[in-house]
């Protein structure tokens, strides 16, 4: 496992960004950068919003668009029907297209909300509860999107013929999936392109908060995770991806219920041993026992496993800005 993240350490250092602020004014640049690898997806459009908005002929402008096009719609989905969601897209992005969706809608909620909370002791006994069960519904619902997917029919029709166990939490709930056509040379995400064939990606934000202790006192954090689904011209999923920034060692939080640094190599590597063994169990439940599944992984992937028609694989990110994936397709 270190030889994996001395690897992934080497490929961040040679395949960064930071040629092309020599190629172009530092502050452009600088701008540019930070709607890369600010450390949130708040952070991340708030500075894509900031850059298109102060560098309208920007040399990365046409990719800050097409992040930005692709994220907010995604962003505000996830967001509107609550006040805290509705107060965070606001705040990040007070000039953003549903500006005044989202202003209308808070004014809604809050109107409505009911202004008598009243402080107990049952209530701080409701609280503890409830932080534990966020931690718990972190991996719950990570494990439940890569069972989901591990299902062999899935693959050989169109994704609107799937089972209702995967199409009422996909299509139904919310937020709605945002999906979009895929042109030639589009990125999926960060530094990963789409599955040869794919025509079209369709994406599901899903924000899921927990808490950790940071000396004694609780501190909110919050996973974010993606789920997308790329399809073929008929419709067909050709591999769908989970995954979301730091991700593993945000699951790896939710079970030490502490912080864990960033960039230190052995929080790094019991967060990947943490999600190996998810995925590993949650593969094995969809595969007949007893098959000769497991492949040498090849850096940044870190788990490879494929058999009984399926392939899923484990992604740690390698640079900056990069989300974390968990990878399953069809095995032909």
């Amino acid at each position: 496992m270190r030889a994996i993240v001395a690897a992934a350490t080497i490929l961040a250092a040679t395949t960064g960004c930071a040629g092309s602020g020599f190629l172009t004014a530092p502050d452009d640049y600088s701008a540019y950068r930070t709607t890369r690898v600010a450390p949130t997806l708040e952070d991340r459009l708030s500075a894509a919003d900031h850059y298109l908005t102060s560098y309208p002929e920007g040399a990365f402008r046409p990719e800050v668009r097409a992040y930005f096009d692709r994220a907010e719609p995604v962003f505000f989905a996830a967001k509107e029907g609550n006040i805290a969601g509705l107060h965070d897209y606001t705040r990040t992005l007070p000039t953003g297209p549903h500006r005044a969706l989202a202003a209308k809608e808070l004014g809604r909620l809050e109107a409505a909300r009911d202004r008598h909370d009243l402080a107990s002791a049952e209530d701080v006994t409701a609280g503890v509860d409830r932080a534990t069960a966020e931690r718990a519904a972190v991996s719950s619902e990570l494990t439940t999107w890569i069972g989901l997917f591990l299902d062999v029919p899935l693959w050989d029709a169109p994704l609107s013929h799937a089972k209702k166990e995967l199409i009422v939490p996909w299509s139904l709930a919310l937020p709605s999936p945002t999906c979009a056509a895929l042109d030639q040379g589009t990125k999926a995400g960060e530094g990963l392109a789409p599955p040869r064939g794919a025509t079209r990606r369709c994406a599901k934000l899903r924000e899921l908060p927990y808490a950790v202790v940071v000396d004694g006192v609780s501190e909110p954090r919050e996973v974010t995770l993606e789920i997308t689904v790329f399809q073929d011209a008929e419709g067909r999923p050709i591999e769908a991806r989970i995954g979301g920034p730091d991700l593993f060692l945000r699951l790896e939080e939710t079970f030490t219920i502490r912080a864990l640094p960033r960039g230190e190599p052995e929080p790094k590597i019991a967060a990947m041993a943490r999600t190996a063994e998810l995925l590993r169990a949650a593969f094995f439940q969809a595969v007949p026992p007893g098959g000769q599944c497991k492949r040498p992984p090849a850096a940044p992937i870190f788990l490879d496993l494929a058999c009984a028609g399926l392939h899923a694989s484990a992604r740690a990110a390698v640079a900056e800005g990069e989300d974390d994936l968990i990878l399953i397709r069809a095995e032909r």
